[in-house]
């Protein structure tokens, strides 16, 4: 049987003057600094039998990176119906945007509804949780294109309870292919080609909204949700506390909880003994109420990262290595174009270097000021420092070698 699945995509370029075709999406100006966000959504899921369609609401899009926070692409709302867009087997365009360059974590996604039609007729589906957080990095490049594909495998996500209420939990396959080509110019039939392959994870959403790694409603539950809305399985009870996890219902928080992890009571609780690497290697531990991790210790730089060049062999396996230690990242200032720092990485392309507050310009070179004997390709990327933060920057320097 074919499998068929629901697409989310975006890819990421760096090109001057783009429009932005999808309604609802920010345009953040044609600074060649910027790259291009192209979002698209298709299905391509499994027969669902008597499910003849399955319309999906979805209200707005975010991504995140650590220097520019929360970005919102898109908050026009827009229903896409799964199979149709299986029927045609396109890509249908959610958003194409621009993005600052940069390394962006976290993607979230905000779905308001749900609609599954069969032969009874048209039923809200449940879902566990609206949001779709998903963890999972990709990053934005100069001069390069970079393809996301979140891929909603809808036979793992459609579920039916035992009296024929269906449940919609997630379960999304994430894809980054860089170097890819992008055709957006039809909204409803988004072309993308190539590519190297970069992240490929499986996430996905449990009955009580968690979003992670392996994470999916177990296949044959037997399902129900309760008069208060909430989804219960064979051994959750109706607050939807699933016993055989060790959960149970704590009246005064209101929530489900383990209670060798969390006491069911207003009184502070213990932390676990989890620790935080901080950017200068120290570590830090949870405190608080909230058990939140203490602030990490000020370091003596404000912007950090790490160069990478590749690939140096057409093909794997390679032998071939590269000397690091002979890469320059040189810091301008933004408005006088004059050179303020220059620092050397490490062996493995590690950098690090403190900079007063203000906007500056950053690139990679060789000793010598040269672009690694590669073509001549501008690596510059901006940045803003603000006091008391510091900014991770990664290059990626892709040396065309097929």
């Amino acid at each position: 049987m074919e499998t068929r699945r629901m697409v989310l995509l975006f890819a990421i370029a760096t090109m001057a003057a783009l429009s932005l075709i999808a309604s609802g999406c920010t345009q953040n100006g044609s600074s060649q600094s910027q790259g291009r966000v192209v979002f698209t959504v298709a299905d391509a899921a499994a027969n669902m039998g008597a499910v003849t369609s399955v319309k999906v609401t979805v209200d707005s899009l975010q991504v995140h990176s650590t220097a520019n926070g929360w970005v919102i692409v898109s908050s026009s709302p827009r229903t896409y119906d799964l199979l149709q867009l299986r029927a045609s087997g396109n890509q249908s365009l959610l958003a194409d945007t621009k993005l600052e360059p940069g390394t962006y974590g976290q993607v979230r996604m905000h779905i308001s509804k749900v609609i599954i039609a069969d032969s009874y007729g048209e039923h809200e589906a449940k879902l566990p949780s609206g949001d779709l957080k998903i963890v999972g990095g990709f990053v934005a490049k100069n001069n390069s294109t970079t393809a996301v594909t979140f891929d909603f495998l809808a036979d793992k996500s459609v579920h039916v309870t035992g009296n024929g209420k269906y449940i919609l939990a997630p379960v999304v396959r994430m894809q980054e292919r860089q170097g890819a080509q992008v055709d957006a110019s039809s909204q409803a039939n988004v072309r993308i080609n190539g590519g190297r392959m970069g992240t490929d994870t499986e996430f996905g959403m449990d009955e009580y909204g968690n979003v992670g790694v392996g994470l999916k409603i177990a296949p044959g539950l037997n399902l129900s949700i309760s008069e208060n809305g909430n989804i219960v399985g064979n051994d959750n009870d109706e607050h939807g506390c699933k016993a055989s996890a060790g959960y149970s219902w704590c009246g005064v928080l209101q929530k489900c909880l383990r209670t060798w992890e969390e006491n069911c009571t207003n009184a502070p609780r213990a932390c676990t003994e989890e620790a935080k690497i901080c950017p200068d290697g120290s570590a830090v531990g949870r405190q608080g109420p909230n058990c939140e991790f203490a602030p990490c210790p000020p370091t003596n730089y404000t912007l950090y990262g790490r160069v990478t060049i590749g690939p140096l062999c057409p093909a794997e396996p390679c032998s071939r290595t590269f000397d690091y230690s002979g890469v320059r990242v040189n810091v301008y200032d933004a408005a006088s174009k004059t050179r303020v720092a220059r620092v050397s990485a490490d062996s493995n392309g590690y950098y690090r270097v403190k900079l007063e507050p203000g906007n500056y310009l950053v690139n990679v070179t060789d000793t010598a000021g040269n672009s690694f004997g590669l073509p001549r390709l501008d690596y510059t990327q901006s940045i803003s420092i603000r006091e008391g933060h510091v900014i991770e920057m990664g290059f990626d320097i892709d040396t065309g070698i097929r």
